[in-house]
């Protein structure tokens, strides 16, 4: 596997699936939203979406989700596929808990698992510590 290649497809892919969800529903970066860890969802606008937590960056160090157990199971479901697929593929930055690089390690961690669960957008909010990353699945039709 061409992990480089990989991961910048991934990139590109969620900023394709976030720029078209973001048109689907008419929302706009001035968009006022809320997310709540648990009941899994996050409201943009009058538009309610399914959550996974990815992880969140404290200082510069990014944590995946998985490993933070103030994030609700609920939360962070799904998130066991990204892991396995790094542990299959011996991709470090996908099997250890914690890293250097916070924000770059962040928007990669968020990418890959993105496309690893097949995300409809990806999003990254600011918050006290940091920041926390999400990935979004559309409202049932």
């Amino acid at each position: 596997m061409n992990w480089e290649g990989w991961s910048r497809d991934a990139a590109s892919l969620m900023k394709t699936r976030t720029r078209n969800l973001m048109k689907r529903y008419a929302l706009g970066a001035g968009d006022r939203f809320e997310w709540d860890l648990e009941e899994s969802q996050m409201t943009i606008g009058t538009t309610r979406f399914g959550i996974v937590t990815v992880g969140t960056m404290t200082g510069d160090t990014f944590r995946w989700a998985w490993d933070d157990e103030s994030i609700p199971k609920a939360s962070k479901t799904g998130l066991e596929q990204v892991r396995a697929f790094g542990e299959a593929n011996g991709i470090a930055l996908l099997t250890e808990p914690t890293g250097p690089d916070g924000l770059a390690r962040g928007h990669e961690c968020l990418a890959v698992a993105g496309r690893l669960l097949d995300a409809s957008a990806v999003l990254v909010d600011k918050t006290d510590a940091g920041f926390i990353f999400f990935a979004l699945r559309e409202p049932p039709s």
